[in-house]
């Protein structure tokens, strides 16, 4: 019996040094790359306690509108903690 399971391909795109100011902007791409369906899942963004994020802005198919997401519609962990939404 073969087993066949997701395979979630997972990329940050932005600059390699933050800069103070003015906002720094970042891209995560994810894609299963296999035909298998990856169910729910979770991106975890560990991040030191200087960083701040503003909003995400989820992709959406063409024509089709994607509200922003707000730190209050996600969860924020600082350090090695675990915690949930």
């Amino acid at each position: 019996m073969i087993t066949l399971l997701p395979s979630v391909n997972i990329s940050i795109v932005g600059r390699d040094q933050i800069r103070l100011g003015p906002p720094n902007r970042y891209t995560i791409h994810y894609a299963n790359a296999s035909d298998v369906a990856t169910g729910e899942m979770v991106i975890t963004l560990q991040v030191n306690r200087n960083i701040h994020i503003d909003h995400i802005e989820p992709s959406a198919p063409d024509g089709v509108d994607a509200d922003w997401l707000y730190p209050e519609d996600f969860a924020v962990c600082r350090g090695l903690v675990s915690c949930t939404a």
